[in-house]
């Protein structure tokens, strides 16, 4: 799940052979280039690229990976564009978010420049907890989800990408005697949080629940503050939290995040909306 810009600003790198260069070609700073990429590899959980003393630049095998990937989601991010900015549009959109998608990535930027694109559409964001999200998709009161899926997705889901799930803790975090590892959740049901339990149960590691949730920003305030540890997308880290090294809690995979829409959607507006969600968010890298 990565952003628009630090694709753009990576690509830019490659492309003019260099940092100098490629903050020349967006009127940028070096400093401003250097950051944007270790954002992205920070996002990615991967060093993307080297560079010699006389600074030839060298990508990576993840680097390689995150090329291809960036030049194919941009060029859907381009073609769906060039569409929206052919057909106008009329009607309604309404679209439902769990909160750890709405808080990740530039969704809410994407929706903005949709609405200056498409000024004719009325467009209807909800926030909300995934699973109620998906009764409420069934009732046909909302037009589209974006959402993780634990169990077995429903008939056309389609998988936008998978991320790896990474123990977390406060930057300033020590481990310290407890009676079992000490867990900040969101609210049930949540598939961090069964993710979470079921790993630790799996290899008989005692547990309990210190802080529990609705909502993202209560996850990341309590394991911020050094309540507990939580189990989360690389992509919802802040810098003020950490990611437990490998080995010290069992591994928990990576989490499967779906667009839906409603079966019986005809109108092109919401077509249009549906084939824009599919590809104007990017997949993982595995």
């Amino acid at each position: 799940m990565f952003e628009s810009d630090l694709l753009n600003n990576f690509l830019n790198i490659i492309d003019h052979g260099g940092f100098t260069a490629a903050a020349t070609s967006t009127h940028s700073t070096q400093s401003t280039v250097s950051a944007k990429l270790s954002r992205l590899e920070a996002q990615a959980g991967h060093r993307l690229m080297t560079r010699n003393r006389r600074g030839v630049i060298s990508l990576t095998r993840q680097g390689r990976e995150i090329e291809a990937l960036a030049r194919e989601t941009l060029r859907m991010h381009a073609l769906t564009r060039r569409r929206l900015e052919a057909q106008p549009l009329s009607g309604s959109v309404k679209l439902g978010m769990s909160d750890d998608i709405a808080s990740a990535g530039n969704y809410p930027r994407l929706l903005a420049e949709f609405r200056r694109e498409q000024p004719g559409v009325q467009l209807e964001v909800v926030v909300g907890a995934g699973p109620e999200l998906r009764r409420v998709l069934e009732r046909g009161e909302i037009d589209h989800l974006l959402c993780k899926i634990e169990d077995e997705p429903p008939a056309g889901a389609v998988e936008l990408w998978r991320e790896a799930l990474c123990w977390v803790a406060s930057a300033a975090w020590h481990e310290r005697p407890s009676d079992g590892v000490e867990l900040v959740t969101f609210a049930p049901p949540c598939g961090y949080r069964s993710r979470a339990i079921r790993a630790l149960e799996q290899q008989n590691l005692r547990w309990r629940s210190v802080y529990v949730t609705p909502s993202l920003n209560g996850v990341r305030a309590a394991v911020e503050a050094g309540l507990g540890i939580s189990l989360l997308p690389r992509s919802l880290i802040t810098d003020a939290m950490t990611c437990l090294p490998p080995g010290q809690l069992p591994p928990a995979g990576r989490m499967a995040f779906f667009a839906l829409s409603r079966p019986d959607i005809a109108d092109r507006t919401n077509q249009v909306f549906k084939q824009m969600l599919e590809t104007l968010l990017p997949p993982a890298v595995e």
